[in-house]
């Protein structure tokens, strides 16, 4: 099964391009996976924050571990199984890849790896999944 990933350039700035990604006719939700970076508009509105979703699974897959076993211990310890984390940025003189960031913001549904959740603000920035 693939994801629904159709999407449409909203804003282009010299770093990074910004899509809309149309939500499903199946579900009505925005799917998201680990390889996309999420941007949310900042609060002054002159640029996106970059996030990234993951999870236990999708952690232990590209570290060639099992997954069934890392959810296990992360359940066993009370840990989240899916989360989002803030990226780092940092200034550089080289040359750079343009990047593509995923129009995301607090309230929006989205489906990621099976999860269905709503996005929402977090301390310091930061976003979270709110499970539905």
């Amino acid at each position: 099964m693939s994801v629904f990933k159709k999407q449409e350039i909203v804003e282009s700035f010299p770093a990074y391009d910004v899509v809309a990604r149309e939500a499903s006719s199946i579900d009505g939700v925005v799917q998201i996976t680990a390889d996309d970076i999420l941007g949310v508009r900042s609060k002054c509105g002159r640029f996106y924050r970059m996030y990234q979703a993951g999870s236990v699974v999708s952690y232990a897959l590209q570290y060639n571990q099992c997954p069934m076993k890392a959810v296990r211990e992360a359940t066993f310890h009370g840990h989240d199984l899916h989360w989002i984390t803030q990226c780092s940025v940092a200034l550089t003189s080289h040359q750079q890849a343009k990047k593509t960031l995923v129009k995301v913001e607090p309230g929006m549904k989205v489906c990621f790896e099976g999860l269905y959740a709503t996005i929402e603000t977090a301390p310091n920035d930061n976003l979270r999944f709110m499970a539905q």
